[in-house]
């Protein structure tokens, strides 16, 4: 059996970088049933289905919102009308007002900050929504970093509490489940905690470079590369058989309970519940 081999490549970033969230992109069957299965949408997590409007697109998804990470899933066909691609995407991110411009300054070759924010309708108004980055030389990868604009977190914080706004994904989220009328810690959702990615050679080597360089511990054992961050691991496969390469295949999650039914299916994927308050959702 072969041993895991610490990689060492170019300096990394020293700005923590979190899993803010991340999308998948479904069959007509899955998202259907996921959307109308009624464990998902009364006790996993916060749930959200919602037609987003933003300055050049609009599009409706599917949320599952935990502590300080949340899931969001898209159907086939909406992503087709909308021109969306990439079967997955990431969304990395800071906690901290600036963190994405401190984070520039330290890796500038690396990645191309956009100074204008993505934008939101909230309250019939187009408010900044967060900021983004995206690594330089990533191609068919949809990878991206961001940091919520204060506009846009004090417009929700105001409905709910009139407490000091921060940026935290934390925060947002707690805040955004206000306005659902919703207590994320009511839900068994915790956090996601990892990711299971299968690419082809070059893209995973790319992705492992592009991750490494904003400060992830990364080993690699055969063809499996794990990339460690704050409170996330990122495992990417490397598939010899571009075929094989199917994108997000696995979901790990923390949980705060286990409920009675362990075992759920929705379409082609399955949620499974561990003990230890662990769980995947498999693809």
């Amino acid at each position: 059996m072969l041993a895991m081999s610490i990689q060492k490549r170019k300096p990394a970033s020293t700005e923590p970088i979190y899993l803010n969230h991340f999308y998948m992109v479904l069959d007509s069957a899955t998202f259907k049933a996921i959307a109308s299965d009624e464990f998902l949408q009364k006790q996993f997590a916060v749930p959200e289905q919602r037609t987003t409007v933003r300055k050049d697109i609009t599009y409706m998804a599917l949320y599952f919102y935990g502590a300080n990470t949340y899931i969001e899933f898209m159907e086939a066909s909406q992503a087709k009308q909308i021109g969306l691609g990439a079967p997955f995407g990431i969304a990395l991110g800071v906690d901290e007002a600036g963190g994405l411009q401190a984070l520039e300054k330290q890796i500038p070759t690396e990645i191309d900050l956009n100074p204008e924010p993505r934008t939101r309708l909230f309250d019939d108004k187009q408010l900044g929504w967060f900021f983004i980055a995206r690594p330089k030389n990533l191609p068919y990868i949809n990878l991206w970093l961001m940091e919520w604009h204060p506009e846009y977190l004090t417009a929700i914080k105001s409905k709910v509490s009139p407490q000091e706004t921060t940026v935290s994904r934390k925060q947002f989220i707690e805040s955004y489940s206000g306005v659902l009328g919703k207590n994320p810690q009511k839900a068994y959702l915790q956090d996601v905690i990892g990711l299971t990615i299968s690419l082809d050679k070059t893209r995973a080597a790319r992705l492992v470079d592009v991750v490494q360089l904003l400060g992830y511990r990364t080993s690699t054992k055969s063809n499996t590369t794990l990339l460690q961050g704050p409170d996330f691991t990122m495992t990417v496969v490397a598939e010899a058989d571009s075929t094989k390469a199917r994108g997000i295949q696995q979901i790990n999650m923390r949980t705060r309970a286990t409920p009675t039914k362990t075992v759920h299916h929705f379409g082609t994927s399955t949620l499974r519940f561990e003990r230890n308050n662990l769980a995947t959702w498999s693809f």
